[in-house]
């Protein structure tokens, strides 16, 4: 199976997120396209023989974009890396993007244009970065995601990627009801992801 990685990179969000994700691929044999070197045409030509698409980075309602920045402001929009109007760009691949928003309006328009399954969020992902159990946290849903989308591949439901997700929020406000205060603002990250995880 042919797997392409696409990591934009850029500010701190986004290099998080493709550490995470390049890790989850790890087991994996793929393909891992980064920064400047990811464009339309990149994407169109990696996806004539690739069957899944990973994307860790950010994400707008129509589309994925590269950003640069410090720390873990909000991070400057540098250009857009691909758009509803390119989203054929994605083929007949399984897509799974770890981003902000791309699922409202990038994800319907690449299931339409052909992909066989659009993985993503509805709403901006966030997590607390000053706190290495969260980031761990998310690393490890991040992973989950990445698992459950190979073994499954096209076959793939919602309630498939959520398991995880819920065993570990269950987790944590185990731990929160046990008077673990940080594990409240873990669970509570935790079912931000899952309610806006969305499956096209």
């Amino acid at each position: 199976m042919t797997i392409i990685a696409l990591t934009p990179r850029g500010d701190y969000a986004a290099d998080r997120v493709a550490d995470w994700g390049l890790a989850a691929l790890a087991r994996q044999t793929f393909t891992n396209h980064q920064g400047a070197a990811i464009t339309v045409a990149v994407i169109r030509a990696a996806t004539g023989s690739a069957k899944m698409v990973f994307y860790f980075g950010h994400g707008q309602d129509d589309s994925w974009i590269e950003c640069a920045g410090t720390g873990f402001n909000t991070p400057t929009v540098k250009r857009s890396i691909l758009g509803i109007p390119d989203a054929n760009a994605l083929g007949t691949t399984v897509v799974l993007a770890v981003a902000c928003l791309s699922a409202k309006g990038l994800g319907p328009a690449a299931v339409a244009s052909g992909a066989q399954r659009f993985i993503g969020f509805r709403e901006s992902l966030f997590w607390y970065p000053q706190s290495s159990r969260s980031e761990t946290a998310v690393a490890q849903a991040v992973d989950d995601l990445v698992r459950v989308t190979v073994s499954r591949g096209a076959g793939v439901t919602l309630a498939h990627l959520k398991k995880p997700l819920t065993e570990r929020i269950a987790y944590f406000r185990d731990l929160s009801y046990r008077g673990d205060a940080e594990a409240v603002s873990i669970a509570g990250t935790l079912a931000i992801l899952a309610d806006s995880l969305t499956l096209h």
